[in-house]
């Protein structure tokens, strides 16, 4: 939100000294780690299902349906 300078942005210390930072309890911080991490292995889940679903796509070209269904039960 906040930028100065022409061609190129900086940040000058008069500048840095107006951020506001906001400070929670050590409850809040543990909810938002446990969101984090929780996002990373949904993330990890996903890309692990992508790549099984492509494998699949490739069983089906190749072979058939049938084939690639099966590859999906493992």
């Amino acid at each position: 939100m906040l930028v100065t300078g022409s061609a190129q942005v900086e940040l000058y210390s008069g500048d840095i000294r107006r951020f506001v930072i906001p400070f929670i309890g050590k409850k809040g911080e543990e909810e938002v780690a446990s969101a984090i991490k929780g996002a990373h292995a949904a993330r990890a889940r996903v890309r692990e299902l992508l790549d099984r679903a492509k494998r699949a796509v490739g069983i089906a070209i190749k072979q058939d349906e049938k084939a690639a269904m099966e590859s999906l039960e493992k």
